[in-house]
């Protein structure tokens, strides 16, 4: 990765970081409230999807870390 987008990624991560909980929230009751009479536990199912997604997108960076070269740490040289 380029060293000049390290502070978009690190800004990209903390507005998805900021955006989440007020997604959620929403997603949550409509499904809570859509299948409260016919399957309430459906929410559990949702959460159970996004953390196996989760499971799925760490997976991936455990294997792109183990193909990648290790490069030791050096000090960052900022173009003038």
């Amino acid at each position: 990765m380029c060293i000049m987008f390290i502070g978009t990624v690190f800004a990209l991560t903390s507005v998805v970081e900021a955006l989440t909980p007020i997604a959620a929230s929403p997603l949550y009751t409509f499904v809570y409230n859509a299948t409260l009479l016919t399957f309430s536990g459906a929410f559990y199912i949702l959460s159970s999807a996004i953390n196996f997604l989760d499971v799925i997108l760490l997976s991936c960076v455990v294997v792109l870390q183990r193909a990648s070269p290790v490069h030791p740490y050096s000090r960052i040289q900022v173009p003038e």
